[in-house]
């Protein structure tokens, strides 16, 4: 028999606790799928970042150093929403004409992701 004035079912303070523990579960899980979107936009600027700078270099070897503004200008449409900075032309050393050095610098939609390198290429022997 059951005891009389007892009730079946839980108390407040049990599910309070349980109220708690299922909330920790929630803001854990949230916070390790706000860090998986990070790392996917992360990833997702690595490689357009490369890919960008890959592009760069093939036009750049395929052009004639004259010509290079001109197929740069074009780089923006191909990639909208990211901003692409060359500075061409510099020469590091006096005495070796045909190496120039490239500045290229792009940022992207997404705030703080910026890729900025400098590189070294030989600019002679090109056919125009």
């Amino acid at each position: 028999m059951a005891e009389k004035g007892h009730k079946k079912g839980f108390t407040l303070l049990e599910v309070m606790i349980s109220m708690a523990i299922l909330a920790m579960v929630f803001v854990s899980a949230f916070w390790a799928q706000s860090k998986a979107v990070d790392m996917k936009n992360e990833a997702k600027w690595n490689i357009l970042s490369g890919l960008m700078v890959q592009r760069v270099l093939s036009t750049f070897q395929s052009s004639s150093f004259d010509d290079l503004a001109k197929d740069f200008s074009n780089l923006d449409q191909e990639y909208p929403g990211f901003h692409i900075s060359i500075e061409a032309g510099l020469e590091p050393f006096s005495d070796i004409k045909d190496l120039r050095e490239f500045q290229i610098e792009i940022s992207g939609p997404v705030e703080g992701f910026r890729y900025k390198t400098k590189l070294l290429l030989f600019t002679g022997n090109k056919k125009k």
